[in-house]
C-alpha cells in the first residue's frame, strides 16, 4: 500500500479543510482498488462537501484520465460527533497490470499454468460486480487435466477474483 500512496500528494493535515481530507481519502481508495499507482484529481459538487445532515455531495476522482464516482453523506449529528460516510457510487478502475499481478500472486501456488483473457491497460467497471473479465489455472481431476475459469471484480481493496473464494489447493 505504501507504494500506491507514493502517487498521491502527502496526506492533508487535521487542521485542513474537511473537503481537502475527504478528496484526499477518496483518491487513495480509488488508487487502492486500482492495484497501482496513477495520477489522480478529485473534485465534489458545488465545489466543497456538505457538511449538512442526510445531504448527500457527490464527488469525483479522476484516475490516468477515468472518472470514478464517488459520494459523501452525514448523518444527525450525535453529540459532539458528526457521523459521515463516504461511498464508491458503483463504479471503479481496472487495470490490466494488476489482475495480471494480483492473479499470479493468489494462484501461483495453486498451479503452475496460469492465464487470463486480455484486459484492457485501464477501464471503468461496475464495484464489486463481475467483470466479464476471466483468469486460468490448469487442474487435473481424476488425472485429466482442463482449465478452471476464475471470475474478476473489484472491491474495496483491489481485483477479486472468483468472488473472494480462496484459491483451492491442486
Amino acid at each position: 500500500m505504501k507504494t500506491l500512496l507514493g502517487a498521491l500528494p502527502p496526506e492533508p493535515t487535521e487542521d485542513a479543510a474537511f473537503t481537502e481530507r475527504v478528496l484526499w481519502t477518496m483518491r487513495k481508495h480509488t488508487v487502492a482498488m486500482a492495484g497501482i499507482p496513477g495520477r489522480t484529481s478529485a473534485a465534489c459538487e458545488g465545489g466543497k462537501v456538505s457538511e449538512k445532515p442526510g445531504v448527500t455531495t457527490r464527488c469525483t476522482v479522476t484516475y490516468n484520465g477515468v472518472k470514478v464516482p464517488w459520494s459523501i453523506r452525514f448523518e444527525e449529528p450525535a453529540g459532539d460527533l458528526k457521523p459521515y460516510e463516504i461511498t464508491n457510487a458503483g463504479q471503479t478502475v481496472l487495470t490490466a497490470k494488476s489482475v495480471y499481478g494480483e492473479f499470479w500472486r493468489e494462484y501461483n501456488r495453486v498451479s503452475k499454468h496460469l492465464r487470463c483473457g486480455k484486459v484492457p491497460d485501464l477501464e471503468l467497471v461496475a464495484y464489486g460486480q463481475d467483470t466479464g473479465h476471466r483468469c486460468q489455472y490448469a487442474s487435473s481431476i481424476d488425472g485429466k487435466a482442463r482449465w478452471v475459469n476464475v471470475p474478476v471484480s473489484v472491491g474495496e481493496r483491489g481485483v477479486i477474483f472468483d468472488n473472494g473464494r480462496s484459491p483451492e489447493s491442486p
